[in-house]
């Protein structure tokens, strides 16, 4: 695959990079904010045309979703991008209509809701109970709070008598508290599901684009970890010499910054394969790959820039200090290294048995 970005993406990239910078410098509010990037056109950027958006795929909400973990936007960008490629490609109808352009205008502000306190999130624990099309819904899903607040939330569920589904629900049946969501007894139908209820696709659909968009905002986040730790390591004298002359400095830095490429490039190709709207191992390995690696080296670039830093990098007015609560909500978002260890594992013991298959078939050694 090729990575090298067309010019329309540079210009997408170079317009979300000045507004989300500039609000940055400027302490602009959420809402502010929000209102900005819907103006430009970015709210919408996966949205059809026919309905207000600019009609691009995944590879450009990830290079979107860089330019936020670039700037440490406080605004629910990572949701409402999931949530849009999720809606239009699953949903149908009205609703589906309704939905996309509300979110390209930035009037609706869909929550996800696919993480659990413990399991896997595409074994959903939280349960819907009941039949004949007709169940409540119990249980408690991670969801952190969002400004501008959502107006919808995206949730898995374990829906009796069918299995793992994706469900849409409006405001006025959840309440979200501090990092979750609880669901007590909440009345659910067919229509509250996302998708045909027969397809088993949704929430595989849901995980692979939220982590993938997890991994596009730590890749920026980790980009400008570097950079400002390379600016700091430029400035901060020691022994009469600024401290990123001294060759053990600058080898850690460098290490940084490969590691925190190793996060951009893995991010976009698990985007591009979600764009090309692949499916099964191949998918599966890229997505996995990005989550494993957005967790196991932006802990490492983190580490890194902290050491660099000294003690101004534990200053809560320090930007360094939003940058590091951030990596670690992302690191753990929908599965951390470990598990992402394990899936790929799976999936190599499945590929070499898929490959010895014909060997035995014919006889071969």
């Amino acid at each position: 695959m090729d990575m090298t970005l067309s010019e329309a993406q540079r210009d997408l990239v170079a317009l979300a990079a000045r507004i989300l910078g500039d609000a940055g410098d400027r302490g602009t509010s959420a809402a502010e904010l929000w209102t900005l990037l819907g103006g430009a056109g970015l709210l919408g950027i996966a949205v059809p045309e026919e309905l207000g958006g600019l009609g691009l795929g995944f590879t450009e909400v990830g290079l979107l979703l860089e330019e936020a973990g670039r700037a440490a936007a406080a605004v629910p960008l990572l949701d409402c991008t999931t949530a849009t490629a999720v809606i239009r490609d699953l949903d149908t109808g009205e609703r589906r209509d309704t939905l996309l352009t509300g979110l390209a205008a930035g009037q609706v502000v869909v929550g996800i809701a696919l993480g659990e306190p413990a399991g896997d999130p595409l074994t959903p624990l939280v349960c819907a109970a009941g039949d004949h099309g007709q169940w409540t819904l119990h249980g408690t899903k991670l969801c952190a709070q969002s400004d501008p607040p959502a107006t919808h939330l995206l949730v898995s569920a374990h829906v009796a008598g069918v299995g793992p589904r994706l469900l849409l629900l409006d405001a006025d049946r959840f309440e979200t508290g501090p990092g979750q969501v609880s669901f007590d007894g909440v009345p659910i139908g067919v229509d509250d599901v996302l998708g045909d209820l027969a397809d088993p696709g949704a929430v595989p659909l849901a995980v692979h684009c939220a982590r993938a968009a997890a991994c596009s905002v730590m890749a920026g986040a980790m980009s400008r970890v570097v950079r400002l730790t390379a600016e700091y390591a430029a400035s901060r004298e020691q022994f009469g010499r600024p401290i990123g002359s001294f060759q053990a400095v600058g080898q850690r830095a460098a290490d940084a910054f490969t590691a925190a490429w190793a996060i951009e490039l893995t991010a976009r190709q698990a985007c591009w394969q979600l764009a090309a709207r692949s499916a099964g191992p191949d998918l599966d390995a890229a997505v996995a790959s990005a989550k494993y690696t957005a967790a196991t080296a932006g802990a490492e670039v983190i580490r890194a820039a902290h050491h660099l830093h000294g003690g101004i990098g534990l200053d809560r007015d320090y930007p360094l200090h939003r940058y590091t609560t951030l990596a670690k909500k992302l690191e753990l978002l929908l599965g951390g290294a470990a598990e992402q260890a394990v899936l790929l594992g799976d999936l190599l013991a499945a590929a070499a048995i898929r490959d010895a298959e014909p060997a035995v078939a014919t006889g071969g050694e």
